[in-house]
């Protein structure tokens, strides 16, 4: 990785993904961040042009292998990828070893998770709310407001475009996986 992205600019790239997804006020978000990570990293690498076939599926746990397949589909696709957004990708993606109280209580987690459900698994600001139990939820008003009128036009026009496109390739992968169950 060529810089550190601060953790604003990582929360404001996943949410405009995120709230770019949102076409009506009925529109719904998968709760599950494992299955939130491996769809993110499916329609990134499918807007650069790359191959899928080696990301695994996961609704329980962080795959370790997703970020390996991120970075090397975007070593091989993504140049066209405005640097700021790929660079926030690698690092969202990045798994991480988390030791809260001693080596038998370590888990993995990556920034998405963190972004997406709160820091300390859930207890945190997060998108998603913290005691969510159904596999949807409908996002704040406020929060899709915030994101369409103040976050995504934050963004230069190369960067509005890769989230767009990013946005549009979630959209896809989650209305298909509705649709198959």
């Amino acid at each position: 990785m060529t810089s550190e992205i601060d953790l604003s600019t990582r929360r404001r790239v996943l949410t405009a993904v995120l709230a770019g997804t949102i076409e009506e006020p009925s529109s719904r978000l998968p709760t599950a961040p494992e299955y939130v990570l491996y769809t993110f990293a499916k329609s990134v690498i499918r807007y650069v042009g790359g191959d899928t076939a080696q990301l695994s599926p996961s609704r329980e746990i962080l795959e370790p292998n997703t970020h390996k397949v991120v970075v090397a589909q975007l070593e091989a696709h993504g140049e066209a990828l405005e640097p700021l957004i790929r660079e926030t990708i690698l690092q969202l993606t990045e798994p991480k070893t988390v030791d809260p109280g001693g080596p038998s209580h370590n888990y993995t987690t990556c920034e998405l998770y963190e972004i997406f459900r709160g820091r300390n698994q859930g207890v945190g600001f997060g998108i998603r709310p913290l005691f969510c139990m159904e596999r949807t939820f409908s996002p704040e008003y406020a929060w899709i407001t915030r994101a369409r009128k103040e976050t995504i036009p934050s963004f230069t026009d190369a960067q509005k475009r890769d989230l767009e496109g990013i946005a549009k390739k979630l959209r896809e992968v989650w209305t298909k996986d509705s649709k198959t169950g």
